[in-house]
């Protein structure tokens, strides 16, 4: 049994036209760091499957009004939850600040962002996207 399960607030996009928008929901899970700790076996297609919606919620994202980045983007940031379904953290939810607290620790810094940018203090696409790579090859060496 795995202590780290528990309600995190997440982000479910809702696609609009050409645009996204952004919905809060509460679900009931773990982070994708901890959820690969107790499950090392994971499915070549389940694996695939999620690189999949993970690329596709960022995408998702980017296209909401404002063109917003997502910032933490790293397996600290995603949420499986008991159905298997991947969400991102609502990083705006306050009952989700001890995780963001947690991506912020230089452990985490220095594996999922570049040296030049290792602060998070520029939001951008590009580190949305190199934060999605660096979260693929961390699934894929676990």
């Amino acid at each position: 049994m795995c202590l780290e399960k528990k309600e995190y607030d997440i982000i479910k996009m809702v696609q609009h036209g050409k645009y996204c928008e952004r919905i809060q929901d509460t679900i009931f899970g773990q982070t994708l760091i901890y959820w690969l700790k107790y499950h090392p076996h994971l499915e070549k297609e389940r694996l695939f499957q999620w690189m999949r919606v993970i690329a596709e919620q960022l995408e998702q994202f980017h296209k909401c009004r404002g063109k917003p980045c997502y910032q933490y983007v790293n397996p600290y940031s995603v949420i499986v939850t008991e159905e298997k379904e991947l969400y991102f953290l609502d990083l705006g939810a306050e009952s989700n600040e001890e995780m963001l607290r947690k991506m912020q620790q230089r452990s985490v810094r220095e594996y999922f962002l570049p040296r030049e940018d290792a602060y998070y203090q520029r939001a951008s696409i590009a580190l949305d996207i190199y934060g999605i790579g660096k979260t693929y090859q961390y699934l894929l060496s676990e």
